[in-house]
């Protein structure tokens, strides 16, 4: 299974999850940072240990850019409604066209009723203004 499958499978919960790792982890970076400048600062400075914190911050700061970076495709992927399983784009749009296709059949309905309607009381307007034929008149 590759990375790109993994972002994709995982749930809402474990995204809030490693996005609270991600948090975590950036406070460790700015911590990171800081031990490495305060090493830097100091008369004697220890080069080893200096060198580890800068190693450290740097590979902190390349997994927090890679796990934020699938997070921002994966959202750019559900956002723009690509095929996805969790992708409500797709479903909001047919949702969308169906609600138009069923008011336009109300509309239709209402219209198909009322010339209906009309039809009705034209007829029985022609009716009354019809002259009355009385069987003594029929041949």
């Amino acid at each position: 299974m590759d990375n790109k499958t993994v972002v994709e499978s995982m749930s809402f919960s474990e995204r809030l999850a490693k996005l609270d790792d991600v948090e975590k982890s950036i406070v460790h970076l700015v911590q990171s940072a800081g031990q490495c400048l305060a090493e830097i600062g100091k008369d004697k400075t220890a080069t080893r240990l200096a060198e580890s914190q800068a190693q450290d911050f740097t590979r902190r700061l390349q997994t927090i850019e890679k796990t934020i970076i699938e997070q921002i495709n994966y959202l750019s992927e559900v956002g723009v409604g690509a095929a996805h399983e969790s992708s409500a784009y797709s479903q909001l749009q047919a949702k969308l066209a169906t609600e138009e296709k069923v008011n336009y059949v109300y509309e239709m309905l209402s219209e198909f009723r009322r010339r209906r309607e009309g039809a009705t009381v034209i007829t029985d307007e022609m009716r009354d203004r019809a002259p009355k034929i009385e069987s003594d008149d029929l041949p």
